[in-house]
């Protein structure tokens, strides 16, 4: 019988965690489901420990690995194995991430609930370390679809779930933001997005610079955000898309950048900053006078 549920593992160099990826997708309560290992060009021993480890499972058809022989970015590889999928639902779980036993049941059983509804994120409130040990958990209350949307506070691909006929694919033009950029589009084409309570996903963050939201790229690919989407998004949201930018921009002590959108603010709804739950972050980093003087120094040297 054909599987209701393809989750789909995009890794590069992956071999600190796609074990435990892996497992934790095996240790899933639902059971009908295929699993896609797409390995984008690694070039440690990713691998071999799949096959060592994996073997029996990949026998029996349960586990697919797809391989790129080169590095050709996450969008790529998320899209290659959404195309060889077979689920009428789809997956993705980043190669470090980790699930709750009962998640993919849980997001199943919901999609059966209500059938109006194409793509389900279940918000993290639980986030790991490199160890795997809980670094923190979160107690957001989400109040509004649009603004949550439209302020980039939804993403992380181990968190959504799709219908595959509704799966519109990452856009490949993108190597960072491209989780934020799927979502936006997918609620400007009219799909139906509910996001979920659940406590079910779980986030590893990193120290090392290399990481995706601490490369200088990740601030070049919120800009490009930013000019593919300002034009599509309502005026009364704009100030929560541009609070966004601000705040990476101050992130990466690009405090002009920053300012222009704080700017940006005033001139389209100046009380938007007395919306605290969003406007919170990108005045406190707004302050961070460092970060700029860090830039500064970087630049010259």
């Amino acid at each position: 019988m054909k599987p209701r549920v393809s989750v789909i593992i995009p890794v590069y160099n992956g071999i600190q965690y796609i074990e435990s990826a892996l497992n934790s997708v095996l240790n899933q309560t639902y059971k009908s489901l295929e699993i896609i290992v797409v390995d984008d060009g690694s070039t440690d021993s990713t691998l071999d420990v799949i096959y060592a480890r994996f073997d029996e499972i990949i026998n029996k058809g349960k586990l697919r690995v797809i391989s790129n022989y080169t590095n050709m970015g996450r969008c790529v590889a998320a899209n290659k194995g959404a195309s060889s999928s077979t689920g009428e639902l789809l997956f993705f779980l980043d190669a470090d991430d980790l699930w709750h036993p009962e998640y993919i049941e849980s997001i199943v059983n919901f999609f059966d609930a209500n059938p109006d509804v194409d793509i389900a994120y279940s918000k993290p409130s639980t986030f790991i370390g490199e160890d795997g040990s809980i670094i923190r958990r979160t107690k957001t209350v989400v109040r509004d679809l649009e603004k949550t949307v439209y302020s980039c506070k939804i993403g992380f691909p181990s968190a959504t779930a799709f219908r595959k006929n509704a799966f519109l694919f990452y856009n490949e033009s993108y190597r960072y933001r491209e989780d934020i950029e799927l979502l936006i589009r997918s609620y400007t084409s009219g799909l139906r997005i509910q996001i979920l309570d659940m406590d079910k996903v779980y986030i590893r963050q990193h120290n090392n610079p290399s990481r995706m939201s601490l490369n200088k790229d990740f601030f070049r690919y919120t800009i490009k955000l930013y000019n593919d989407y300002d034009d599509c998004i309502p005026h009364k949201y704009k100030p929560y898309f541009y609070m966004h930018i601000a705040s990476v921009a101050f992130k990466f002590g690009e405090l002009k950048v920053g300012f222009d959108f704080m700017a940006k603010i005033f001139k389209t709804r100046p009380g938007a900053f007395l919306d605290i739950e969003y406007s919170i972050e990108v005045l406190k980093r707004a302050v961070r006078i460092d970060r700029f003087i860090s830039n500064m120094l970087e630049d010259r040297i």
